[in-house]
């Protein structure tokens, strides 16, 4: 999955955590971002043992500076990736 990230200007570089979670709260691809210099980002997240990658996702974006809890800043997006369309019609 293709995640766009864009953070506020700032003077002190951030640390930033991904993580993708499935229907059933199993990580499904995790991704971690030390002292960024750009504000502005985009990631690919592969699923990992996703076998039909279809489903309802939770993406969670962490941001945080010298310790990670509590973080300074977080996101949470639910998204759906729908059934690929085979072009079959049958």
């Amino acid at each position: 999955m293709r995640v766009k990230v864009r953070l506020t200007p700032f003077h002190e570089r951030p640390n930033l955590i991904l993580v993708a979670h499935d229907e059933g709260d199993r990580i499904v691809s995790e991704l971690d971002v030390i002292e960024t210099m750009s504000n502005d980002m985009e990631f690919t997240l592969h699923l990992r043992e996703v076998d039909d990658p279809a489903g309802l996702y939770t993406l969670t974006v962490s941001l945080f500076y010298e310790t990670r809890n509590p973080p300074q800043h977080e996101v949470i997006e639910t998204f759906l990736v729908r059934e690929a369309d085979t072009g079959n019609d049958s």
